[in-house]
């Protein structure tokens, strides 16, 4: 069975509710709120199998919300923050850390149109998770008889 591969995200995007400056991220990634949806095909898609959702995070201080066409993709974007105690004297400390993550899309979910949509959640005091969303890429299986949009029987070497 082949495979196919769309690049969704290509370059840093900053999720949340601040542009400050002294959040512990990247400010050089556009800032584009606390959600965002983006537009993507899967030509040729064989929307019965299961496809994988591939991309780094960083700054999640919670579970994000992620879906694609409307159904989640289950674990969503993960915390992507590491708590470190300082002995002496006792502190303790968040370090942002950049993480890659692997997500299972269902069988179903995946159309040659599909819309993925990040949206930052709440904290519990108000404030919007900031964090920052880069190299997001969908792997998914094609529908047999098909390569590079081409049928088969009509492939000939040159």
């Amino acid at each position: 069975m082949a495979l196919d591969f769309t690049v969704v995200i290509t370059v840093r995007q900053r999720f949340g509710d601040s542009e400050a400056d002294d959040i512990a991220q990247e400010t050089e990634a556009p800032f584009v709120g606390a959600e965002k949806s983006y537009d993507f095909r899967c030509p040729n898609v064989d929307s019965r199998q299961q496809a994988i959702l591939l991309f780094q995070c960083m700054g999640a201080n919670a579970q994000q919300s992620l879906e694609i066409n409307g159904q989640p993709v289950f674990g969503g974007i993960p915390s992507s923050v590491e708590s470190l105690t300082i002995p002496d004297p006792p502190t303790l400390l968040f370090r942002a850390q950049w993480n890659g993550n692997i997500m299972l899309i269902h069988e179903g979910v995946l159309h040659e149109n599909n819309v993925l949509r990040i949206q930052a959640g709440e904290l519990g005091d108000g404030n919007i998770d900031n964090f920052i969303v880069d190299n997001l890429v969908v792997i998914f299986k094609t529908r047999p008889g098909v390569v590079g949009g081409i049928p088969e029987g009509e492939i000939t070497a040159g």
